[in-house]
């Protein structure tokens, strides 16, 4: 996978849809942004807390025990909240090795890991349809979640693969991953599109490119 942070552009049929599993209240879920305060449902916050060493770190999976503090997946939070001292106890940060640019690092490193795990087991259920053909006929059954595109598809290929999501009002998300790259994580021949199906599959991966694509803007 590339090395670049914009992984994708904006789905291009407006905002991404929330996932219906996502708590609404705060006593349901709900946390503050430690840089701009504005409350929002947990999964969709990043979580930073520090080690066993004392290093700053990202649990994007939510796995890690112990106390952490939450961040909106924005570039614009995480140096506010550098520049403004809130990771630490008493206006300190204790790794004091940490940067915006190192946390956002690992930040990109563990969603494309978590996305490209997503992708393998939603092929792995038969939650995604992959190959032109194949994303067409999901289009035309109604269970199409959003469809994904490879970053090498020709211009002429382009336009046909996202012609018809636009016209559904399906998202349309431009991953960093050749055909080659795609397609061997799916254990398939070269790919230049998938269609992922409508479930929970769906939801948890759409969260996470949103959350990549968030951390990507301004």
């Amino acid at each position: 996978m590339s090395k670049q942070v914009s992984l994708m552009t904006s789905p291009e049929n407006g905002r991404p849809r929330r996932s219906t599993g996502i708590a609404r209240t705060r006593g349901d879920g709900m946390r503050s942004c430690v840089a701009c305060g504005e409350a929002k449902p947990m999964e969709s916050l990043l979580r930073a807390m520090m080690d066993v060493e004392g290093h700053l770190v990202v649990d994007v999976r939510r796995r890690g025990a112990g106390r952490g503090l939450h961040l909106c997946c924005r570039k614009s939070c995480i140096e506010t909240a550098f520049r403004k001292r809130r990771l630490g106890k008493g206006g300190r940060i204790p790794d004091q090795e940490a940067t915006p640019a190192g946390l956002i690092g690992q930040v990109v490193r563990q969603l494309q890991a978590r996305i490209n795990f997503l992708l393998a087991l939603s092929q792995k259920s038969g939650r995604i349809a992959s190959g032109a053909m194949a994303v067409e006929g999901s289009l035309d059954s109604g269970d199409t979640r959003f469809v994904i595109i490879a970053s090498d598809v020709s211009p002429g290929s382009l336009e046909k693969l996202r012609a018809k999501p636009r016209a559904l009002g399906i998202p349309v998300y431009f991953l960093a991953l050749t055909r080659e790259e795609l397609g061997k994580l799916l254990g398939k021949g070269e790919r230049a599109a998938g269609a992922v199906r409508n479930g929970s599959l769906a939801e948890a991966l759409e969260l996470d490119l949103c959350r990549l694509m968030a951390l990507a803007g301004p």
